[in-house]
């Protein structure tokens, strides 16, 4: 976090959104929890597609101009169209599903969504033509299906209300007359701020517990305790049946804590989290689990940085002391998360690393070791 950075308890900073992301890719991964979603948007939907044979596949885009990727999740999943005398054709046809994770209210997001679907039409008409072409040559010829069909789903997590939600057409807000030619862009939608916790329950028990917690991360101290205390005794009757899975949720819980939650709560949380442990999980282990989190390892290294900072300071000054504390416990933490995600850092780049002092230079490089998916594309500015 930027020296001087405030937000409120339960709010998002770039990381924390990032973290958040791949977080809830995890949870969707899953076929109970992606069916949960659906369902909170459309029952209806929900019921005519068959979650357990879905297939996960490749949808990060990212566009020029554009920062970060725009689709969190791409899923096929097979849809069974309701018998009608206008549909003649088979009996399950693939759907894909477009998810998006907003933490704060974006006009942008349909146009982005839409984007995103344009670009795979693109691609699959042009490996289309491909196709044409070589069976023209080979004498063979074969009907081009259609491009795909999209479902794009939106799970906002924000802590206000999205007032009315993401729109093509408020977007545009064309007049009367006019309106009737924008597309419509029909986005499923679910507002976690707005969702009851009962709905979330009745969509899927244990991943609503989880959502539940996630809507409650900027609640009081004690109150958010007892929530997370509840989710760990719901999600108990799933360590037998189910332990893979219950682990992945309890994993799940132990993120958002530390995700949003104040440093000095860690400690009370932690020890709620380890009832949830099996018996040969020890707490120690419970906070190595901790320490792979990113937001976990960036505070830790502030606060550490900070105490340095202030020791130097009495004979430095206090404010050279403070500014240099922090940016050596950033780096360290900065260092930390390289180490966890990539293994051991060369040490050219440790030394890179170790060099920059710039505050804003470190929050953007810490962002960036969340964002990468090599060390390659990681790079220090000389």
């Amino acid at each position: 976090m930027a020296r001087g950075e405030r937000r409120e308890r339960g709010g998002d900073t770039p990381l924390v959104r990032a973290c958040l992301d791949r977080e809830l890719k995890q949870l969707l991964a899953w076929p109970e929890h992606l069916r949960a979603l659906v369902r909170l948007a459309s029952p209806t939907l929900a019921g005519k597609l068959d979650f357990d044979r879905r297939t996960l596949l490749p949808g990060r885009f990212t566009f020029a101009g554009l920062r970060q990727k725009t689709s969190d999740l791409l899923v096929r999943v097979p849809y069974r169209p309701p018998a009608t005398r206008g549909w003649r054709g088979p009996t399950a046809v693939p759907a894909h599903l477009l998810f998006e994770h907003q933490s704060s209210p974006s006009a942008t997001v349909p146009l982005r969504l839409l984007r995103c679907m344009t670009r795979r039409w693109e691609s699959e008409l042009s490996a289309a033509g491909r196709r044409r072409r070589s069976q023209s040559r080979s004498g063979h010829s074969r009907g081009r299906g259609p491009c795909s069909r999209f479902v794009p789903l939106v799970l906002y997590t924000g802590l206000r209300p999205w007032p009315r939600g993401p729109s093509l057409r408020d977007l545009i807000a064309a007049p009367p007359g006019l309106d009737e030619f924008v597309p419509s862009g029909t986005i499923l939608f679910v507002d976690l701020a707005r969702t009851a916790g009962a709905a979330l329950l009745r969509a899927e028990r244990y991943f609503g517990l989880v959502l539940q917690v996630l809507a409650a991360r900027a609640v009081a101290p004690p109150q958010f305790a007892e929530i997370v205390r509840a989710a760990v005794a719901g999600l108990a009757p799933l360590a037998r049946r189910r332990p893979r899975r219950w682990r992945r949720l309890r994993r799940s819980l132990t993120r958002i804590c530390l995700f949003y939650r104040a440093p000095n709560e860690h400690d009370i949380l932690l020890d709620v989290l380890k009832a949830a442990a099996e018996p040969a999980c020890t707490r120690s282990e419970v906070e190595q689990m901790a320490t792979t989190i990113a937001e976990y390892l960036i505070r830790k290294g502030m606060v550490r940085g900070k105490a340095r900072g202030l020791a130097e300071g009495k004979a430095e000054g206090e404010a050279k002391g403070r500014v240099e504390g922090e940016a050596l416990g950033k780096a360290k933490a900065l260092l930390r998360v390289l180490d966890r995600r990539f293994g051991r850092v060369p040490r050219a780049l440790r030394t890179r690393v170790a060099g920059v002092t710039d505050l804003p230079e470190l929050d953007r490089l810490l962002d960036l070791a969340v964002e990468v998916s090599s060390l390659k594309e990681f790079s220090v500015e000389a």
